[in-house]
């Protein structure tokens, strides 16, 4: 998948975000951390992929038999990660924009406003077992902080994301 983290990358998305303006269409970008879904081949330096825990993903078996995903098992992110893993969210969302911005919060994602040669929007991808999504579940987040337990704690990174990006 693509990335929107560095200057190359912003860069290497223009010129197609221009062609899909061109042909009259809108561009989206969907912000998403797959935490617990990938393998140290990865992961910088080989590391283990980072989650709300440290309980492995089973290994996705084809019926025949063929192994077709293969997961680390994840190291569970220290409390004090989580700004730097928000502060990615911001930098993808300042990156994805580039231009004036007017945000109004919707549910799960975001809509806003953008000049003509910025993007049209972005989504922040809150589903599918994604980083975010494996803090909201209990059954996957072990968290007993202020990132854990109740409900209102498990929504803390999603809601700490979203603050950031608008």
């Amino acid at each position: 998948m693509p990335g929107i983290w560095t200057k190359e990358q912003v860069e290497a998305w223009k010129p197609i975000v221009d062609a899909v303006h061109a042909n009259g269409g809108i561009f989206f970008c969907q912000l998403w951390h797959v935490g617990r879904f990938s393998n140290e081949d990865f992961q910088p330096n080989g590391q283990a992929p980072i989650s709300s825990t440290d309980k492995p993903l089973m290994h996705q078996i084809q019926a025949s038999g063929i192994e077709i995903a293969h997961f680390t098992a994840p190291r569970r992110l220290r409390t004090d990660e989580v700004p730097q893993i928000v502060n990615d969210f911001r930098l993808a969302a300042r990156n994805a924009i580039e231009g004036d911005i007017l945000f109004s919060k919707i549910k799960d994602g975001l809509q806003a406003s953008f000049s003509e040669n910025s993007l049209d929007g972005i989504e922040i991808h809150r589903a599918h077992g994604y980083l975010t999504d494996q803090f909201m579940k209990d059954q996957i987040n072990d968290w007993t902080d202020q990132y854990g337990g109740s409900l209102e704690n498990h929504c803390g990174f999603a809601l700490e994301i979203v603050e950031a990006v608008c």
